[in-house]
């Protein structure tokens, strides 16, 4: 019994040698606009001609979860319910993540595969026939990582009632 325990024992310390710690991704994207014009080409001046903010996101156990948000548009502060992240585009979940009418608080922000920026669009709920854009801005990427439970954590659990059936059975 106690040549058999002290393979075992052996065997679990290999293990937990060869077991990473489990992370889930979190990333921060800091985005930057300036040089908002009317989307229409009709001359309305933007509310806001420049805007930055912040958007972070689960990319690791929910993909494309948003986890936070810190924009704030001609007064509308959104927040995380607002919010909805789809192929290479970030919006608003008002009219759906790509779609925006005009009258109200609204945005898209677009990138490339390589996360580059390509545009920025916001409506405001003040403006009733025009939409803003800007092609000039950029996207800055900080990642991070959580702990989650890892397989280590649940080894040495099990390890503990190994050693206290040992001390048990003695």
């Amino acid at each position: 019994m106690n040549v058999i325990f002290r393979k075992i024992s052996f065997l679990a310390v290999l293990v937990i040698g060869s077991i990473g710690v489990a992370q889930a991704a979190i990333v921060t994207y800091d985005l930057t606009a300036t040089g908002f014009a009317s989307g229409l080409g009709i001359g309305t001046l933007a509310p806001n001609p420049s805007l930055t903010g912040s958007l972070t996101i689960d990319e690791g156990t929910n993909p494309g979860t948003p986890l936070g948000i810190d924009l704030i548009i001609d007064g509308h502060t959104y927040a995380v319910s607002e919010v909805g992240v789809g192929n290479f585009i970030v919006g608003g979940l008002l009219n759906g993540i790509n779609i925006m009418n005009f009258g109200t608080d609204d945005f898209a922000v677009q990138v490339d595969s390589s996360l580059n920026f390509v545009a920025f669009y916001y409506t405001v709920a003040g403006i009733n026939n025009d939409y803003f854009v800007t092609q000039t801005g950029t996207v800055a990427v900080r990642a991070g990582s959580v702990p989650e439970p890892s397989p280590i954590a649940l080894l040495a659990l099990g390890l503990a009632g190994l050693f206290a059936i040992r001390r048990k059975l003695s």
